[in-house]
């Protein structure tokens, strides 16, 4: 019964009850309940940070980017929300319970179990991904061994694996990510997804790899790369290097040295340069090509909103080109390049349209843009 206990208080007046306790009013706190959830049976995050060993070396076999399955393999198990049960005050007024939330159902390449609707089983073989409630299953493209001259090209819409060696003048591409677990000598590779090379690549400066997401690599020798997110690796050596996103260089070694590595969103490393003093350059923020191009943008879209003989839409393409190329730059501007450990002499930071040469030796500095200058600061551990 909520609120007060008549029977109770009724009870106390008829027999003049006194000095005792008795409960004459009852009130409930709100039980909270327990929101839908599910559990999936393959991995639904892959991570882009490989795995530092005690040793100090990098794990890059624990980036594997393929999580398969098989048709009819279970997938997920939807578990129901819990009710909330409401409460009342010790006057009787009610106290309402959060409301739970239930998950909508699974969509996509997925069979749902006749006699238990809340069960998913694949509908097909291949990788799996889960991304807004959608079951996306891909087909996988697995070469075991080596791949070389012979073959030559390698072509799929989805994700390749290469169990062994990628060896020199071949061509890989495919419409997803590359997984190689062997080493790349000078090959190219083209992904529109990621690139994940368990042990690295030997360029012999012919090498190229082009991927639309992260590449990460054991290591990375004489090869021209260039990623829509971050690039990882033990070291790099007189490489050309481009990321939309960061380079990250942070086993053991950690080392970035010679050639020229670019990232709009910042260079983590242990080291950059060389005591033989090879020339290195790294650079942050957006590229010279940027800016020329955002004024060129800007200089067409004056002349063309003065002028009589442009169209709406093509106005709005200018905008909207505009628009694009400063949110790129604006990416860059609160980049900064950490180097925690040595920086040699021979290395030139840049940071957007500013370039600093090292002039001596130095360590555990961090560089950002002051003003209009670079700046560095001693990092303090």
């Amino acid at each position: 019964m909520a609120g007060f206990l008549e029977s109770n208080i009724s009870a106390i007046a008829k027999k003049r009850v006194y000095e005792r306790e008795i409960l004459i009013a009852r009130g409930l706190a709100p039980m909270e309940g327990k929101d839908g959830y599910y559990d999936f049976f393959f991995t639904t995050e892959i991570s882009h940070k490989p795995v530092i060993r005690a040793d100090g070396t990098v794990d890059y076999s624990s980036l594997s980017q393929i999580s398969n399955v098989h048709e009819g393999d279970k997938i997920a198990c939807y578990h129901p929300g819990i009710p909330s049960v409401d409460g009342f005050t010790v006057r009787g007024t009610e106290l309402k319970a959060r409301q739970i939330k239930e998950k909508p159902q699974l969509r996509g390449a997925v069979v749902r179990d006749e006699k238990n609707p809340n069960i998913y089983y694949a509908s097909k073989e291949g990788r799996i991904e889960l991304a807004d409630g959608k079951i996306d299953i891909q087909r996988v493209l697995e070469i075991h061994g080596d791949v070389d001259h012979i073959l030559g090209k390698v072509e799929f819409f989805g994700d390749i694996i290469i169990t062994g060696n990628v060896e020199s003048g071949v061509v890989v591409r495919a419409g997803r990510n590359i997984e190689v677990r062997g080493s790349v000598e000078a090959a190219t590779l083209y992904a529109g997804g990621n690139v994940c090379l368990h042990r690295g690549i030997h360029g012999q400066q012919r090498a190229k790899i082009s991927a639309r997401g992260s590449v990460t690599a054991g290591f990375i020798e004489h090869s021209i790369i260039n990623a829509g997110d971050d690039i990882m690796a033990d070291y790099i050596i007189s490489s050309r290097i481009s990321a939309e996103g960061q380079v990250i260089v942070t086993g053991r070694r950690g080392m970035l040295a010679g050639g020229y590595t670019h990232a709009v969103q910042g260079i983590d490393a242990v080291t950059v340069g060389n005591e033989a003093e090879i020339r290195t350059i790294i650079h942050v923020g957006c590229e010279a090509e940027a800016y020329y191009k955002e004024l060129s943008v800007r200089k067409q879209l004056t002349q063309a909103s003065i002028g009589t003989n442009t169209s709406e839409q093509e106005l709005q393409e200018l905008r909207e080109e505009l628009e694009d190329l400063q949110e790129y730059i604006g990416k860059g501007r609160k980049a900064q390049i950490k180097i925690d450990g040595n920086i040699y002499r021979g290395t030139v930071v840049g940071i957007m349209h500013l370039e600093m040469p090292i002039e001596r030796n130095t360590c555990y500095m961090k560089y950002g843009i002051q003003g209009n200058m670079i700046e560095g600061n001693v990092i303090i551990h």
